[in-house]
């Protein structure tokens, strides 16, 4: 293990991926917001468009869902260059897993949605 020094920058500095799926998936998770987030709320100021409400949280989860997934391939890429550097993978796996508890709650929470929407 390299000796760490407060002149190196932090790890996520050091490592420049191309491409960059962090970056990517906050463009996937601001452009899903822009969406899902309106579409819920007119869901909710219109009388009886509780479906409208609905197909906007699960757009939203969605959204989260992929970018989470950017995420994790990208701190994947980082604990494989962090490896190759000798370097501690703790917190890349740490932060994959965290990741991937989040996926399967937003997961369950969007089959909840799925399961109370009503047809008439």
């Amino acid at each position: 293990m390299k000796p760490y020094s407060t002149k190196n920058p932090t790890r996520y500095e050091k490592y420049q991926p191309k491409p960059n799926l962090r970056l990517i998936g906050v463009i996937v998770f601001v452009i899903g917001a822009l969406i899902s987030i309106p579409t819920f709320i007119i869901g909710l100021e219109q009388e009886g468009s509780w479906l409208i409400s609905q197909i906007g949280i699960i757009m939203f989860c969605i959204t989260m869902i992929a970018t989470l997934v950017l995420d994790i391939l990208f701190v994947a890429k980082v604990a494989d260059w962090e490896a190759a550097n000798e370097e501690s993978t703790l917190w890349s796996k740490v932060t994959m897993t965290i990741n991937a508890l989040f996926i399967l709650f937003t997961t369950l929470f969007m089959i909840l949605i799925i399961l109370s929407i009503e047809t008439n």
